[in-house]
């Protein structure tokens, strides 16, 4: 949005190539968020269009707009995966988009695997945050309304359109990825928190308008306190920690305690879980990592799909052949359920029971010690 509001000796070729730059890393870290590539791409064309300009002019400066965005997009996008060919492992991330993605992205927001009408179902359920996140939308909706009708200036107008369009994608975003976490609600609630603020829009086109600028402002402030008393109050005033975080900080605590006992240079260690603090908790003991896997959640849904299979098999062979001297089981990690998920891997504690012992048992983990 920052990059979009350029300043008349700006080429606006070059923010349409940035654009795209910035949308291509906005897809290496979560590929659906790129939704919004299109809108944004459409208001850096259209806002520089005027009436004066001819058909075919309009049409090229568009075309030549989208050609930049994506340049910009496939250009950036190239270069982590010539990183990846570099370091040798483009092939295994090719094998993990295809075959592992797919499969994850089956998971519903409650953690469970289940037929679709279910999915449909939870979504559904989610309904009452959605219900109180759509009074912003409609604050949003209502600054839209009021620059339509009272604000001359066709640059504010159309930012205060493509920030609604924003806001809706991100709520369809939230509900095709299936999640529905709150973590998936933020763009939906960054984007409908600008929206509504452009109600307090400070401009000359407010005078003799008092009345109305008022109720503007009764609204935007009204959608604000429904949003966040419950939350505000929750967090800052109760309690600033989650139950999560603070077991988090226990559990990571309790590691590094231990690790900075009992650990030496070059000595490997292998979490089963990647829950709060357990990585946390090797980084600060400069523990080595001995496969890569950092996570067991891929073990344990679709268990009877080759794919799989495949994957615990090359896990136990990694592990056989590194000797980690910890392993690090985290029992509260446990929450995926619903069809083909199984936490029971027979080849796993068969070599745990053969080659490692319990040494330390915390509130929700153990960490065995190898014997030989």
């Amino acid at each position: 949005l920052l990059v979009t509001q350029k300043k008349n000796n700006h080429s606006t070729n070059v923010t349409h190539f940035i654009i795209g730059a910035l949308f291509s890393i906005v897809a290496l870290i979560k590929p659906p968020l790129i939704i919004g590539f299109p809108a944004i791409v459409a208001y850096n064309c259209f806002i520089d269009i005027n009436d004066n300009m001819v058909l075919r002019k309009k049409i090229q400066h568009c075309f030549y707009g989208v050609f930049f965005a994506l340049s910009g997009f496939i250009l950036t996008l190239v270069i982590p995966f010539l990183w990846l060919w570099r370091i040798g492992v483009l092939e295994d991330f090719i094998d993990i988009f295809t075959n592992y993605l797919p499969l994850y992205a089956q998971m519903s927001g409650n953690l469970k695997f289940q037929e679709e009408y279910l999915n449909i179902e939870f979504m559904m359920s989610r309904i009452i945050v959605i219900k109180k996140l759509g009074v912003l939308f409609l604050a949003s909706a209502f600054g839209v309304y009021f620059h339509l009708k009272n604000i001359p200036i066709k640059k504010n107008r159309k930012l205060s359109i493509l920030l609604l369009l924003l806001s809706a994608q991100y709520i369809i975003y939230a509900v095709i990825t299936k999640k529905m976490w709150d973590t998936y609600l933020l763009p939906y609630l960054y984007f409908s928190s600008l929206g509504a603020a452009t109600l307090l829009t400070s401009t000359d086109c407010y005078v003799n308008k008092k009345r109305f600028g008022i109720l503007a402002i009764s609204v935007f402030f009204i959608s604000s306190i429904i949003i966040i008393e419950y939350s505000f109050y929750q967090r800052v005033l109760i309690n600033p920690k989650t139950k999560y975080e603070i077991l988090a900080e226990e559990r990571q605590d309790s590691m590094v305690a231990y690790f900075h006992e009992n650990l030496s240079p070059n000595d490997k260690v292998h979490p089963l879980s990647w829950i709060g603090g357990t990585m946390e908790a090797m980084l600060n003991s400069e523990a080595i990592l001995a496969t890569p896997y950092i996570a067991d959640l891929q073990f344990h849904h679709h268990v009877s799909t080759p794919y799989i299979l495949k994957l615990r098999e090359d896990f136990i062979k990694r592990l056989q052949r590194t000797k980690p001297k910890f392993i690090v089981d985290v029992r509260a990690g446990r929450w995926i359920s619903g069809f083909d998920t199984d936490y029971n891997f027979p080849e796993l504690e068969d070599l745990i029971q053969q080659h490692y012992i319990k040494d330390y048992k915390g509130k929700d983990f153990d960490i065995y010690t190898r014997l030989n």
